[in-house]
């Protein structure tokens, strides 16, 4: 297979994809979820710690990475920033049992692009592997409560990251609770421009 192909779906493979997780059967179930969207053992590289992510990184370049946040020799936020720095345009999703909204933001904010929580189901994991190829972008309520309360306005006095007008009216919709449904009602935005807008939030809050 090579580094980019597309399936039935009419979604674009990205490959190789960097699988950071020290847990067997869940590196088997994410290799699994993995092959039903159609790619093939050969195109995943999987490190169980920060020393063989290293290694990895060191001689690959992944477009895609899945990473878990507790590894038994310290954080995956520590292979997040390697890898935002290594190739900035990576699209990096945390797969990760720590769902609080200060770590979830840490990571984003580290150059993470989504947050898939380990609890949820494989359709879950799929949904977000999907919306990852289509270059957009999920956000939770909690997250997006977590990011306003860091950047109140696109005035934000730190600089850093700053906020557009639309940006936060998607932000204060989703932490309101407002369904997908009715925030695309209210902004007149598709589902797809949604994703994309939430995928530029997040990497307008990356810090190099």
């Amino acid at each position: 297979m090579s580094a980019t192909s597309t399936v039935a779906s009419k979604l674009v493979l990205r490959a190789p994809i960097l699988v950071v997780e020290d847990e067997p059967l869940l590196q088997t179930r994410l290799l699994n979820v993995l092959s039903d969207l159609g790619y093939q053992r050969d195109d995943v590289f999987v490190a169980d710690s920060l020393a063989q992510a290293d290694h990895l990184l060191a001689n690959h370049s992944f477009p895609l990475a899945f990473i878990d946040l507790s590894l038994p020799d310290g954080s995956g936020l520590a292979v997040i920033s390697r890898l935002r720095q290594l190739h900035p345009a990576a699209y990096i999703l945390v797969f990760s049992a720590w769902s609080t909204p200060t770590i979830i933001y840490r990571a984003i904010r580290a150059g993470a692009c989504g947050f898939v929580l380990k609890e949820r189901d494989d359709s879950d994991v799929a949904a977000a592997l999907r919306c990852a190829l289509r270059d957009g972008a999920t956000i939770e309520p909690h997250l997006a409560r977590e990011i306003l309360q860091h950047h109140q306005s696109p005035s934000d006095a730190s600089g850093e990251g700053l906020l557009s007008q639309e940006d936060v009216a998607l932000l204060r919709l989703t932490a309101d609770g407002w369904s997908l449904r009715e925030i695309r009602e209210k902004l007149g935005l598709s589902r797809e421009a949604i994703d994309q807008t939430v995928l530029k939030i997040y990497r307008n809050l990356y810090v190099a």
